[in-house]
């Protein structure tokens, strides 16, 4: 679908920029990762 949205008619010229999209996908997973365990630290007893 991403091919065809941006008119590529192979889908090597989509696929290398797949890993921009996995980046993304890692650093917001990261950041939430940090903001669970902030919430956990934050809610233990002391």
């Amino acid at each position: 679908m991403i091919g065809r949205l941006l008119a590529h008619t192979q889908i090597q010229t989509t696929s290398c920029y797949a890993y921009l999209a996995n980046e993304s996908v890692k650093a917001k997973v990261s950041r939430v990762g940090d903001s669970i365990g902030a919430h956990i630290a934050s809610a233990a007893p002391a």
